[in-house]
């Protein structure tokens, strides 16, 4: 049976078989998502499930999976598991589980649990559920989650039970090249974003008008600022504009205008992506490499494009203010990610920089630190590391 939700509109996700760092992932995954709050059970002690996570990658995961039956036999379940599960009782996720795929599996879980309790009373009228999958009918019953877990997840083989004998010795696989020491560059470039395309629309969001964005001439782009929508005619111009930093012009949006628009999307997405198309690895103009900086609040990555370790550099950055150079050094990540990281976060007004306070993280080049600093430096380094996951 569903569970009533919350008078604020959240979500209790209960886990199953989780520890805590396992936890963890799922707390920031919800943190992040700002379309609908979802909260653990486990913050939440008082609070009754709406759905499970369960995970599969378990010695005891038949044991685990049964005694949540007998406790929960009505909760919605999702699985997750490092290996693909034959017939699951319900629906599943395959390990790494990424945002894009987290809450749209979460949603139809609830989704599939409300169809089938409006099947269970014959007399309420069968609605479409929004999310929920294409090839489930509203009336159909729920699946008996029992009938083939015993068959889908095989039992684990003891430790001490002996190999069978499979032939041949298998190969051994080579071991993973070690991962790269990235280097800052010898010539850093820089880019000034009030200039071109990127400047053009932090201005417009800036004086709050709606206004028409032309590239050679021709209209690409239609700003309205005041309702935080931009409804794009020419994305491969916006890119090419940008990438070639050609100039454009602007003018005021008038009744007569007669444009029709192939995506409509949010300014702050669209300044995001026009941002990285701007930046190319390079950094902004007045930054340099041992300026701090801090990100005032997370960014809305699940809504915005992507960035290679994005998640990484937010969580580094969030934190307090870090020079760039020590963000190098201990992500270990190259410098154009990092710039381009910093270019985005900065166009959305989300990034302090040059933010001087008593906490700053500055890296202090290794021939003036003494033994004392450098044992200090030392275990900084390898509290940091631990916190961002290296």
């Amino acid at each position: 049976m569903s569970q009533v939700m919350r008078p604020d509109g959240s979500i209790y996700v209960l886990t199953v078989g989780m520890d805590d760092r396992k936890q963890a992932i799922f707390r920031m995954a919800f943190k992040m998502y700002s379309v609908q709050r979802y909260v653990l059970t486990d913050d939440a002690p008082d609070a009754q499930p709406h759905l499970a996570i369960v995970d599969m990658d378990n010695m005891d995961a038949l044991v685990l999976w049964q005694e949540f039956l007998d406790q929960y036999p009505d909760l919605p379940a999702l699985m997750v598991s490092g290996e693909e599960i034959p017939k699951p009782p319900v629906p599943t996720l395959i390990k790494p589980i990424r945002v894009e795929t987290l809450f749209p599996a979460l949603r139809q879980v609830l989704a599939g649990d409300a169809a089938a309790d409006r099947a269970a009373a014959p007399a309420a009228p069968v609605a479409e559920v929004p999310g929920a999958s294409a090839d489930k009918s509203a009336n159909e019953p729920k699946p008996d989650r029992t009938a083939t877990l015993e068959t889908a997840v095989p039992k684990p083989v003891p430790s001490s039970a002996p190999p069978k004998p499979v032939g041949p010795a298998p190969v051994p696989e080579p071991a993973p090249p070690p991962r790269p020491q990235y280097q800052l560059p010898e010539v850093v470039e820089h880019f000034d974003p009030g200039l071109g395309m990127l400047g053009l629309l932090r201005a417009i969001q800036a004086k709050r008008k709606s206004t028409v964005v032309l590239s050679a001439g021709r209209p690409v782009l239609i700003a309205m600022p005041e309702q935080e929508r931009v409804l794009i005619l020419d994305r491969e111009a916006i890119r090419e504009a940008c990438v070639n930093d050609t100039p454009v012009t602007a003018r005021l949006l008038t009744p007569e205008d007669k444009l029709e628009a192939s995506e409509i999307a949010g300014l702050s997405s669209v300044i995001w992506q026009v941002a990285l198309w701007t930046s190319r690895g390079r950094l902004v103009s007045g930054v340099n490499i041992n300026t701090p900086v801090r990100l005032r609040h997370w960014p809305n990555l699940t809504r915005l494009a992507p960035v290679p370790n994005g998640l990484r550099i937010a969580a580094f950055w969030v934190r307090c203010p870090v020079n760039l150079r020590l963000t190098m050094r201990m992500l270990n990540l190259p410098a154009g990610e990092i710039f381009d990281f910093l270019a985005a976060s900065y166009s959305l007004g989300i990034l302090e920089i040059g933010a001087e306070r008593p906490g700053v993280v500055t890296a202090v080049p290794s021939s003036q630190e003494s033994p004392a600093a450098k044992e200090r430096g030392g275990l900084l380094s390898r509290l940091l590391r631990k916190v961002v996951g290296l």
